[in-house]
């Protein structure tokens, strides 16, 4: 009401019924006075709006003496209790007692204290403007304790609201009502003895809120607050977890000294609680800059340790995954999926600016091959789409590993791992090895000076190079020219153990000499390898101690330079030294002899040494019944004093068997070896005994004619197609003749000088391989085993004798 002798008079009828409106009230349903106000502390000043509209006070609460009615606005008080105090021209202001405080009021002032509601100091004047501060500490200088946290500004909030929050670059700055509720502002203790306000508000999470702690104070005008309550909001949800789902209860009376690891984990903690995804993004890439919690929540975090100005604290603490990426990580976040799409982190690295990217899941698990495209095959893009791709030819060809050309960022191994993380997805393509000695990137296809390309610099995704695109192939010496002759028709491959030999040339391919494992090519040493676990046809047939001396270049143990007879199990020879020159070697006498003893004399053959010839005539590189050739008592040929006719048979009439006779046209008719058996040895047959490089033996051969049949691994019997001639004529009427009248035939007569018996050789003789038979004219069309030498004797070939 207003003082004596004021304006704002009611006219009231006689008859009427008048509540507190009827006087007080300018208008129907308030009250309370209402009228203009007039300056603060005067007769006319009015905050009567202020504290019943706004702060809903009954009208008991400053006017205890004169009503008690506890009708709450907009509801109106029923009556008078105190008709003396009423209408007594005074200022009936009357405090009731809220939280232990019952105020007194100063009329000359017009100013209250000690009330609940405006603290223990005294008020401002009736109808002054208040704000937050008017009563209690609201700045950052004058809260208590984490107030200046949650409310870091020296400016003072002008009422109780909830929003909008006024965050700068550098602090949070909170409405009052996102934690403290409009509902009972100034009406009473939250909890008697301990607190005043009431803590709740808008980020409040069902099942959790504030919970008083045990000691309690009072701030400096009065109120009451406890020390270390804690809270469990929205606003401290532990590492980023379903909101609500895992709350920190913060201390209201500790201090923050862990930034960002007061509320979750943080890069660097020992034993972090958050995702795994989480610690492997920021812990494990630690030491590369480009990530940091800015990369996933740019709008919320601009590095690991700091909030993103004053966007990101509006969406800091707001219980929503707010996920943005940055301009290096680029992609974007499917809520619903938990899937990050189109991000350079998870793009097959193939550009720096648009890759090819994949959908990965949070929880996922991720290797190498998850992003760039498999162990066995490194990344698999076409080439040139969108850069150039040699990686298939390197990972498949040769078999390397991601280390090999990148062992600065990767670890050694079929599935490495990565050991700096600060060099990958740094955008930058870090090729680097043992075996490199520089890289040069370019866009359109790099290229690198390494130990496997030797003096070449290849650019990445061009064309093959082929095995003459790092040297020359085959290289120039003259053993690599002797072993591949016609190299174009070889597949280029470091594992190639093709043998197309053609008559005039030998064309072995690589394998047969090196490893067929390709990660041997291209290491910077020169590996020879005779495993004969390569396979291959002529490499199989290595022994298994088969070996190369890098000392003195001699290979021993292998096929190629063996006896040929069976295999693995065959006789083998030193090669000649692997620097001995083309010429050289073709000058050697008695080349055939350095590995088959030329002829061969290996046991249980026929061809002149087996035990089972040593008591009778003959092998077949004797001749054809050449009694008067062989000494069956000393076990030698003889050395006659007579001509070479009575020694070897007369060519005219007794032909002498050669290696070209059953190995017709792969070696030579007319060149012969000088030296066709070594008598230093301690060979039986001692052929140099008469023989020299001017008087060559007419047994052997000392030049292949067809290469394609010699050294391919089998045993190529080819019988000359010519006139067999004997001078043995065992029965003196070929009438009589059974098995042999189809075969042989007489020129002359019987016994009679000059006379002799023929046969083709060719046209009716057979080679069985798989059983070693033969059925030729010189056995009168019989078949003959070639290891079963024993069992033979003359009727094994005559009938009749």
């Amino acid at each position: 009401m207003v003082a004596a002798g004021g304006v704002g008079y009611r006219a009231v009828a006689w008859s009427t019924t008048v509540g507190c409106d009827g006087c007080h009230g300018d208008q129907a349903g308030k009250a309370h006075p209402v009228y203009s106000s007039g300056p603060a502390g005067s007769t006319t000043a009015n905050s009567h709006v202020k504290h019943v509209e706004g702060s809903t006070l009954s009208c008991d609460y400053c006017h205890l003496t004169t009503t008690t009615d506890t009708a709450t606005y907009p509801a109106l008080p029923a009556s008078v209790v105190n008709g003396g105090a009423h209408l007594s021209r005074t200022e009936d202001v009357s405090f009731k007692s809220v939280g232990g405080k019952t105020g007194s009021w100063n009329s000359t002032a017009k100013t209250c204290a000690a009330t609940y509601c405006h603290g223990s100091s005294a008020s401002l004047a009736w109808g002054s403007t208040t704000n937050c501060g008017s009563c209690h500490g609201a700045s950052n200088t004058t809260l208590s304790t984490r107030h200046d946290k949650h409310y870091n500004s020296a400016a003072l909030p002008t009422w109780l609201t909830t929003g909008p929050n006024a965050h700068t670059a550098t602090n949070y700055v909170y409405a009052c009502g996102v934690c403290h509720p409009t509902t009972t502002h100034a009406k009473g203790p939250a909890t008697a003895g301990q607190q005043d306000a009431e803590i709740g508000g808008t980020w409040q999470t069902a099942g959790s809120g504030y919970t008083a702690g045990a000691t309690w104070t009072t701030d400096s005008n009065g109120f009451l607050y406890t020390r270390h309550g804690t809270c469990a909001t929205l606003c401290h949800t532990k590492d980023g977890a379903t909101p609500g789902t895992s709350i920190y209860a913060a201390n209201w009376g500790t201090t923050n000294g862990a930034g960002c690891g007061f509320c979750h984990s943080r890069q660097g903690d020992a034993n972090p609680t958050w995702t795994t995804p989480h610690s492997k993004h920021i812990n494990t890439y630690v030491g590369n800059t480009n990530f940091t919690c800015n990369s996933c929540h740019s709008g919320t975090a601009s590095d690991n340790a700091n909030i993103n100005g004053s966007t990101g604290r509006d969406q800091h603490p707001n219980g929503v995954k707010d996920l943005a990426f940055n301009a290096y990580a680029t992609g974007s976040w499917n809520t619903s999926a938990k899937q990050c799409s189109n991000t350079y982190c998870h793009s097959t690295g193939t550009s720096l600016t648009a890759p090819t990217h994949g959908a990965i899941s949070w929880s996922g698990a991720v290797d190498c091959g998850g992003c760039h495209g498999g162990w066995t095959t490194g990344p698999s893009y076409a080439n040139n789409s969108p850069k150039p791709n040699s990686h298939i030819k390197h990972t498949v060809g040769y078999s390397y590993t991601c280390y090999e050309c990148h062992s600065s960022t990767v670890a050694a191994g079929a599935t490495p791992g990565i050991t700096s993380f600060s060099r990958h997805l740094d955008k930058a393509y870090e090729v680097t090895g043992g075996k490199i000695t520089s890289y040069w990137y370019t866009s359109t296809g790099g290229t690198c000076s390494t130990s496997c390309h030797y003096s070449t610099t290849p650019k990445w995704g061009g064309a093959s190079l082929g095995c003459g695109g790092c040297h020359a192939f085959p290289p120039a010496d003259d053993a690599h020219l002797y072993h591949v002759q016609n190299w174009l028709s070889l597949t280029q491959s470091y594992t190639n153990t093709e043998v197309k030999s053609s008559s005039a040339a030998y064309n072995f391919g690589c394998g047969n000499c090196h490893p067929t494992d390709p990660s041997k090519h291209g290491n910077g040493t020169v590996d020879v390898g005779l495993s004969n676990a390569d396979g291959g046809t002529l490499k199989s047939a290595n022994a298994g101690w088969a070996s190369y001396n890098s000392t003195s270049k001699v290979c021993s143990g292998v096929y190629c330079h063996s006896d040929g007879s069976n295999g693995s199990s065959s006789t083998f020879a030193l090669s000649p030294a692997w620097t001995v020159t083309a010429s050289a070697w073709d000058a050697t006498a008695n080349k055939c002899g350095q590995c088959h003893g030329n002829p061969p004399q290996y046991a249980n053959q026929a061809h002149w040494t087996s035990a089972a010839f040593m008591g009778r005539e003959g092998g077949h590189m004797l001749g054809v019944h050449s009694d008067n050739v062989y000494d069956a008592v000393n076990k030698d040929l003889m050395a006659w004093n007579n001509t070479v006719d009575s020694a070897h048979g007369n060519a005219t009439v007794s032909t002498t068997m050669s290696c070209g006779i059953c190995h017709s046209g792969i070696v030579s008719w007319t060149t012969i070896d000088t030296y066709s058996m070594n008598g230093a040895t301690g060979s039986a047959f001692k052929c140099d005994a008469c023989h020299s490089a001017g008087t060559p033996t007419k047994l052997q051969s000392g030049v292949i004619t067809d290469k394609s049949l010699h050294v391919n691994g089998s045993k190529d019997v080819v019988f000359a197609n010519i006139v067999m001639k004997s001078k043995a004529q065992l029965r003196d009427n070929t009438a009589t003749w059974t098995t042999t009248v189809s075969v042989w035939n007489r020129s002359g007569s019987y016994k009679a000088s000059g006379s002799y018996d023929w046969a083709t050789l060719g046209g009716v003789s057979t080679w069985n391989a798989g059983s070693k038979t033969c059925t030729t004219a010189c056995h009168n069309g019989k078949s003959a085993t070639w290891t079963s030498v024993t069992t033979l004797n003359c009727s094994s070939c005559h009938d009749n004798l």
